[in-house]
């Protein structure tokens, strides 16, 4: 027993159009989020390790690490959101 979807899909294709649509609007936002999440980050990390070398204080640069795996981190949880199935 086959079944044969042609006919619903020419049927619903705007429908189809609308989703095919609306997902890649959703992938491209996730996208620039993750984007702005690095570009962040980096200027984060780059004005505490500046700061840091400035004053030559070593816990600067610990911070910065810490700065620097918790906007990993976030960037991690963008892209598996951005993966994840439906």
């Amino acid at each position: 027993m086959t079944t044969d979807y042609s006919g619903w899909v020419k049927e619903h294709q705007e429908y189809l159009t609308k989703q095919s649509e609306m997902l890649q609007d959703v992938i491209n936002r996730m996208a620039s989020n993750s984007l702005m999440v690095k570009q962040v980050g980096l200027t984060v990390w780059s004005a505490i390790v500046g700061f840091g070398f400035q004053n030559k204080n070593p816990a600067l640069f610990i911070l910065a690490f810490i700065a620097f795996a918790l906007f990993g981190l976030l960037d991690i949880y963008y892209l598996s959101l951005e993966s994840y199935p439906c």
